[in-house]
């Protein structure tokens, strides 16, 4: 007989935002499905299933990533660190300009408050200064 476990929420590793550390939020929800339940209500927690019974299971990878307000000439840095709060990572690719000065966001290439998967990778364009 299978036991319908009584855990709902299991965290692994640190609870803390770190662009080189993946904290992954698992929650669980087991549930026996409509069919082979027939008229029965849903099972309680503990309560023991026949073996083979089919169980549901949802698994979160943790908050999306959502982009976060970077403005142009704001540091690398500064930027990483808000993209890191937003459960984002940076991806950094270098070009000139005329107008921003050396280390600073030319640009982000994707959208504002944009929805994307959790600790997805974000673009953005760094100067290197002026042309010489």
């Amino acid at each position: 007989m299978s036991v319908i476990p009584t855990i709902r929420r299991l965290a692994a590793g640190p609870q803390r935002h770190s662009t080189s550390l993946l904290t992954l939020t698992v929650i669980c929800t087991w549930m026996v499905a409509p069919a082979m339940l027939g008229d029965r209500p849903l099972p309680a927690s503990g309560e023991k299933l026949a073996p083979g019974a089919a169980v549901a299971l949802t698994v979160s990878a943790g908050r999306p990533c959502v982009v976060p307000l970077i403005r142009r000439s704001s540091s690398v840095g500064h930027a990483e660190h808000q993209l890191a709060a937003a459960d984002c990572r940076a991806q950094v690719s270098y070009t000139h300009s005329r107008l921003v000065r050396r280390g600073r966001v030319v640009r982000v290439l994707a959208r504002l408050h944009s929805r994307l998967a959790p600790r997805a990778k974000v673009k953005l364009v760094v100067s290197s200064g002026r042309r010489r």
